[in-house]
């Protein structure tokens, strides 16, 4: 599809630039359109032509990156996940006495 629209780009600036350029040599109505429209389809598989060749060049570099540069692979569904299970107090800190967090120094009175 992308190649289509490179090609068709380039039909429809050859066919305005022989139009313009038929215009500005006083060339017959005739004579202009005859040279523009076969300018248009000479572009048009010039266009084609450079579309293919481009992106040919852009896949051939994606997969030499790709081959030079692997994603790393994922643990197989297989493998266990060895997981350890922290309370919440554990994971801030240990608990003094008094019923406060000693991590960060604050002591919140008992209920009695």
């Amino acid at each position: 599809m992308p190649t289509r629209v490179i090609a068709g780009s380039f039909a429809l600036i050859a066919f305005a630039l022989a139009i313009v350029m038929g215009m500005y040599a006083d060339n017959s109505v005739a004579t202009t359109l005859g040279r523009a429209l076969v300018m248009m389809g000479m572009s048009y598989v010039v266009g084609l032509l450079v579309a293919v060749v481009g992106f040919r060049a852009v896949n051939d570099h994606f997969d030499r990156y790709k081959q030079q540069n692997p994603m790393p692979r994922f643990r197989d569904e297989e493998e266990p996940i060895e997981v350890e299970v922290v309370s919440e107090d554990a994971a801030m800190g240990t608990q003094d006495a008094s019923g406060g967090s000693a991590a960060n120094g604050l002591s919140q009175p008992s209920a009695a």
